[in-house]
């Protein structure tokens, strides 16, 4: 099903307008201005945006800063219940941002550390500008699908002036430094190469997650679709021959659990569009950021990978365990959005666009995990170049020389 867009009336347009050539303007005039008149200090303020919970890179380089190093850090928190949540585990370290406090902090600090964000509003009423703050940009996945300037249709919806721009950004291969100072128009050497502290303990979790998820000590395959901004929704069955029944059926005789994991109106359409509620299997069974809020955590658990062009296939690259694509709408995703690399050549697994091609896969893997293991190591060594499991270390290092 596509969306409906509504960027082709005269409101939409007058509202562009608006926020392009006059708020913009106007919030950089004044941060300008501002600027000028506060000394600059050593904070380092780590910013969450309005929906965002502690959790990915931005939560384990806070951590390993709170934990290594004295250091003057803050949480920068838009978000008044993570504001609540946070400030008895990190008391003296949270700034709310709609307070004085925190409009003072922010204009006083030098160092700004994020891990999303890439319309400059969506850090209203602030301005980061790289002119007068440094901004790190450590991201919340590895490069694969096209962002910023290198999007198909970016320039024809969008100014260039809403694109946030960064100081520096983290990478996790020269191949992704290319790929991101493409789509963000950077210097080369204003992007690390690191690899991303969530990472860090990605062969060594640190919880174990089997206590409050029993059904992760068994075989456990993971469904996980890159999120679609725009164009057609997620499909997370696209299949002529779906059948979920035949699907828990499989998964029962094989002592599997298949776990989706989508943006939460994503699966709560698969009741709507497959007539058969989650609820109703025991098998199948959701997995999204309200039952596991970091992904990183869950991998070590998971024996099958199920996606599209998310950038989590790199992540899982790591553990070098079976990977399986449904690519169902690639020629559709590539007008509007599109991936940067040659989709077949850079794809460690099979490519399925039916039900009995996913499951004859997912039996193929289950009883032969080892199987394509060499062309996921070549891969992994592609994706992730200068692997040291020692991000944090390596960013905060950086960060210190700056």
């Amino acid at each position: 099903m596509v969306r409906k867009k509504r960027r082709n009336t005269l409101a939409w347009k007058i509202k562009g307008i608006v926020k392009n050539y006059f708020l913009l303007d106007a919030l950089f005039l004044a941060y300008a201005i501002f600027d000028k008149l506060f000394t600059k200090n050593n904070t380092v303020l780590f910013v969450f945006t309005k929906d965002e919970k502690f959790v990915d890179n931005s939560m384990y380089l806070f951590k390993y800063m709170h934990e290594n190093t004295n250091e003057d850090i803050h949480l920068f928190i838009y978000n008044k219940a993570l504001y609540e949540q946070l400030k008895t585990e990190y008391p003296g370290k949270l700034l709310y941002a709609y307070s004085k406090k925190g409009f003072f902090a922010f204009l006083k600090s030098k160092t700004i550390i994020l891990s999303t964000g890439l319309d400059k509003l969506l850090f209203f009423p602030y301005y980061l500008n790289p002119k007068h703050k440094t901004i790190v940009q450590l991201w919340h996945g590895s490069l694969f699908k096209r962002l910023g300037f290198q999007v198909a249709d970016w320039n024809k919806k969008k100014n260039r002036k809403e694109l946030q721009r960064f100081s520096k950004f983290i990478a996790c291969s020269t191949l992704e430094q290319f790929m991101i100072a493409s789509c963000f128009d950077m210097n080369m050497d204003d992007i690390w190469i690191t690899d991303y502290p969530r990472n860090d303990r990605m062969l060594n979790p640190t919880k174990d997650l089997t206590q409050d998820f029993p059904y992760l000590k068994h075989k456990t395959i993971l469904y996980a679709p890159t999120w679609r901004e725009e164009g057609r929704d997620t499909e997370f069955f696209p299949f002529d021959d779906i059948d979920l029944l035949e699907i828990q059926k499989f998964l029962e005789e094989n002592n599997a659990y298949l776990l989706i994991r989508g943006h939460k109106e994503e699966v709560d359409r698969i009741n709507d569009t497959y007539n058969l509620s989650l609820g109703e299997t025991d098998r199948i069974i959701s997995a999204d950021q309200s039952v596991f809020p970091n992904g990183e955590e869950l991998l070590p658990y998971v024996d099958i990978l199920i996606t599209d062009y998310s950038g989590i296939y790199n992540d899982f690259l790591l553990l070098n365990r079976p990977i399986i694509f449904v690519p169902y709408d690639i020629d559709d995703y590539s007008t509007y959005r599109g991936v940067l690399l040659d989709y077949d050549k850079f794809t460690a697994g099979p490519k399925v666009y039916k039900q009995s091609e996913l499951l004859l896969n997912l039996k193929r893997y289950l009883d032969k995990p080892n199987e394509d293991i060499e062309i996921r190591k070549r891969l992994m060594s592609v994706f992730h170049d200068s692997l040291t499991f020692n991000a944090s270390q390596s960013i905060y290092s950086k960060i210190k020389e700056i």
